[in-house]
């Protein structure tokens, strides 16, 4: 019914499940902030929506749209480190699928893994 699969069609669907794994790990983890992470994430808690658009304190830089997100983000849920990575944590997996699909532009696959993981 779904055909044959060639092995390598099929390693680089196990690559790619083994990389979007690893990423999930990660935001999993509960690693603590960095320095310049817990600044940020300051930032994003105590400033308003219209305060993001300007200069932040301690002079602290990140995209508008990251810092909304964020900021709807912390909004919708709890105060909590996990909140403050979701959203890095979907845009990288999307990353790694757009990249899994577009890899003929490379002609080879590996690097395009080599790409997406450095």
């Amino acid at each position: 019914m779904f055909g044959k699969i060639s092995f390598d069609r099929f390693m680089r669907f196990c690559l790619l499940f083994i990389i979007i794994v690893m990423c999930t790990m990660q935001l999993f983890v509960n690693r603590g902030f960095w320095l310049d992470e817990a600044m940020l994430a300051i930032n994003v808690r105590g400033l308003s929506f219209w305060q993001l658009f300007f200069p932040l304190d301690m002079i602290q830089m990140a995209p508008i749209g990251f810092l909304v997100v964020t900021k709807i983000f912390i909004g919708i849920n709890d105060n909590n480190e996990f909140w403050y990575r979701i959203f890095i944590w979907i845009i990288s997996v999307i990353t790694i699928v757009l990249i899994y699909k577009n890899h003929k532009i490379f002609h080879t696959f590996s690097i395009v893994l080599f790409l997406s993981i450095g």
